[in-house]
């Protein structure tokens, strides 16, 4: 068994396991048929006892080596899955952008695929700028070209009155993704995409960096992840405030903008939307930042996009969007 364990062919290793298996079945079996023929021969009684006992004895130990075959069988299968999800893991690398077959841009907003950490204010962020300026998020990575990348965030000063100014801040990290992080974007010849899992591995570390300098410049907001992102100061509206003209007007110029749903407390929320009578693809979930994809003015519609994989875009009536909704965050971006 040893020699088997070292051998470099994950294919082979599994071969040499299901003879070893087929090995302990085949034995098991060999007891049997020839119990069964010594219990059918015609032989003197304690002759024919004798030698029954002794099959049942060396049967024992064939199940008992037949059991130490299966537990070999499956200790290896487990080794080479082990061997076989690291060669996979190896092989299929990460880079920053990739262009796939119907993204407008390398940094598109159909990356962003939120995972387990609780980020979807800074998940939508990221969403509503690769919508509107994608040219800021491939800026904002720089490849060190030793498995490192840069990534520049904003620092904001803000005094009580008047627009806050911002500095650089440099954060670095590796590509390789995190416990619960994002998932990748695209994946196209086993290199998976790796831009928003690169940039909010370093936005975490930014807001570890920033706490002990300024705690309320890193609230659990898209209008502080927005500023960060951007050096541009966010506008958070009360959606109930905003009209039409307003939103279109503020898409337009080509802001970013990030949406906040209802919270369960409100019993005002639409059923269509929301609790268990909502269907499907309209389902908005409680407390969660969405980002806006689209302000129809003719139509009167906006639609909003989960951060969450796989969510197909809500396209809204205005006046659903204002009840749905309690805030609405605005980036000018540049």
């Amino acid at each position: 068994m040893e020699n088997i364990i070292k051998m470099e062919d994950p294919a082979s290793v599994r071969s040499a396991a299901n003879k070893l298996d087929r090995l302990g079945d085949s034995l098991l079996e060999a007891q049997t048929e020839i119990g069964g023929a010594a219990r059918g021969m015609d032989w003197d009684g304690s002759a024919k006892d004798n030698f029954v006992q002794d099959v049942n004895a060396w049967g024992g130990k064939m199940r008992s080596l037949s059991t130490r075959c299966n537990e070999k069988y499956y200790a290896v299968l487990m080794e080479v899955e082990e061997w076989e999800n690291a060669a996979k893991g190896f092989v299929q690398g990460y880079t920053p952008f990739i262009k796939a077959d119907g993204d407008s841009s390398a940094a598109d907003e159909s990356d962003i695929r939120q995972g387990q950490i609780g980020d979807c204010y800074l998940m939508s962020s990221l969403g509503t700028i690769a919508l509107q300026h994608p040219e800021l998020i491939e800026k904002m990575i720089r490849d060190n070209g030793d498995g490192t990348y840069t990534v520049t965030f904003y620092d904001a000063h803000c005094l009580l009155v008047g627009p806050c100014t911002y500095t650089p801040h440099l954060v670095t990290v590796d590509g390789n993704p995190w416990d619960r992080s994002s998932l990748p974007g695209d994946t196209i010849g086993g290199t998976r995409e790796s831009w928003p899992i690169i940039i909010e591995k370093a936005y975490h570390k930014w807001k570890e960096e920033r706490l002990l300098t300024d705690p309320l410049s890193i609230l659990p907001t898209p209008g502080v992840a927005l500023s960060a992102l951007t050096g541009k100061d966010s506008v958070n509206y009360p959606t109930s405030s905003l009209s039409m003209d307003d939103l279109y007007r503020s898409f337009q110029r080509g802001d970013a903008i990030a949406a906040g749903s209802q919270w369960p407390a409100n019993i005002f929320r639409p059923d269509e939307y929301f609790g268990d009578g909502a269907l499907p693809e309209k389902q908005i979930a409680e407390g969660h930042v969405y980002f806006v994809t689209s302000v129809d003015p003719v139509n009167n519609t906006v639609t909003v996009q989960n951060p969450w994989p796989d969510r197909p875009p809500i396209t809204m009536p205005f006046e659903d969007y204002q009840k749905c909704f309690w805030l609405t965050t605005t980036n000018p971006v540049v």
